[in-house]
């Protein structure tokens, strides 16, 4: 399996305008669910759901939606170039490559579920 990762320049406490402002006031928890594909992670973000203070953040990826997969549901499906923009536009806490196809969490869900102290997921 070929994975790379890369952390957005601006995901650095130190460089990030977003973490830096929440690292004083942050009352929320991520999880970050990561497993091969055919793991379970929809399974336990389904029941995580369900509980009243956790929140879901849809992940962009540049990959095809998959049979039964909802646009802005399971995933933000983007073109590569759309992605690319996102990327340089640091609209991403980090990236990663899998597969050939990119996949990110946006930064803007997640600092508002921080703020507001939920718990919040990516996939």
């Amino acid at each position: 399996m070929s994975s790379t990762r890369r952390r957005n320049s601006t995901a650095s406490v130190n460089n990030s305008p977003i973490l830096n402002n929440l690292s004083s006031s942050r009352s929320g928890v991520l999880f970050v669910i990561s497993a091969p594909s055919g793991a379970g992670k929809t399974t336990i973000i389904g029941t995580l759901r369900q509980t009243r203070d956790f929140e879901y953040s849809v992940s962009c990826t540049t990959r095809s939606p998959r049979p039964g997969e909802v646009h802005g549901e399971h995933y933000f499906f983007l073109d590569s170039a759309t992605f690319a923009a996102h990327v340089a536009a640091g609209d991403f806490l980090e990236h990663a490559e899998v597969h050939g196809h990119f996949t990110a969490p946006s930064s803007r869900p997640l600092s508002r579920f921080w703020s507001a102290g939920t718990m919040c997921s990516s996939m």
